[in-house]
């Protein structure tokens, strides 16, 4: 299969290069080759390319930077879908792309569902949401996965900034009040994988689809669960790290989050009969991932 992967270099797009240049021709540029803010150049590329196969994991996710460079965030994360999803039908490819669980208020209490009613607080949310409906009213044949709380073995991630954190603090305060779901791109990766070998999008089967890990927790709790995984694989060089739990008040930030955003796998798992792993099954094998890869000489 011939592959177009926008958004190769970043966290995402690396665990996706990695893992599907195992079995597929993957093609994918950088942002100076392919400017996501240019849409003739996006169309002109990839009619030029001709994919079977185009896979968005680029995105504007500077979440609190969105609220002031507001014309970059909805371009991106927007604007950009409707030229994607024109020049894939052009082409005849279909689109797989990357949504988020910022596009919710965070009032649920139980998991979000595909036809739940989005209402975004914050830039990154708006934006993201647009994306959605640009691809949807081109025309392309897409899966769109909505995702939360991304981390990975490689990019800038809460997983990373805690391992850089539990080596430089004694103490470090994390927010507990906000309820979401840990994702490994690299349990993603695989999973993709394994589906978009033996299928692609199809028109009957177009849409939304929610794909995060299982379970839920706050923060605070991700925290906890990186320390006590980062002590297991010794990755812990100082002394004792204390974590202590704090509300969103108390770390003010541009952008407002959702109290509550966890997402329902369910009509993922049913439709491509898999099983997503939990959240902090996930985390322990990307931490063992981190703690045996090769060091630079």
């Amino acid at each position: 299969m011939h592959i177009l992967l926008l958004g190769g270099s970043g966290q995402l797009g690396t665990a996706l290069q990695a893992t599907f240049s195992n079995w597929a021709n993957v093609v994918a540029p950088s942002s100076t080759t392919l400017n996501l803010e240019n849409p003739q150049n996006v169309h002109n590329f990839i009619t030029q390319t001709r994919p079977e196969l185009i896979i968005n994991a680029a995105a504007y996710t500077a979440v609190d930077k969105a609220e002031t460079d507001i014309h970059a965030a909805f371009a991106i994360n927007g604007e950009s879908l409707e030229t994607i999803g024109k020049a894939a039908v052009a082409i005849n490819a279909s689109v797989v792309h990357f949504s988020t669980d910022y596009i919710f208020d965070g009032t649920a209490d139980t998991p979000y569902s595909e036809t739940a009613t989005p209402g975004p607080l914050n830039i990154y949310g708006h934006s993201k949401l647009l994306g959605e409906k640009k691809l949807l009213d081109s025309g392309a044949t897409a899966w769109i996965f909505r995702v939360s709380w991304l981390y990975g073995a490689s990019g800038r991630n809460f997983l990373l900034t805690m391992l850089r954190l539990f080596n430089e603090r004694t103490k470090i305060n994390v927010v507990d009040d906000q309820v979401g779901t840990p994702t490994s791109t690299e349990a993603m990766a695989h999973i993709l994988s394994d589906i978009l070998q033996h299928t692609r999008p199809q028109p009957h089967d177009a849409g939304i689809y929610h794909l995060t890990c299982k379970g839920q927790t706050t923060w605070f709790g991700f925290a906890s669960a990186c320390l006590k995984s980062a002590k297991t694989h010794d990755l812990i060089c100082g002394g004792n790290v204390t974590l202590h739990p704090i509300s969103s008040e108390a770390y003010p930030l541009a952008a407002r989050r959702p109290k509550y955003s966890a997402l329902s796998n369910e009509k993922f798992e049913a439709k491509f009969n898999v099983k997503m792993p939990e959240w902090s099954c996930a985390l322990d094998n990307t931490v063992s991932l981190i703690a045996h890869r090769p060091t630079a000489e």
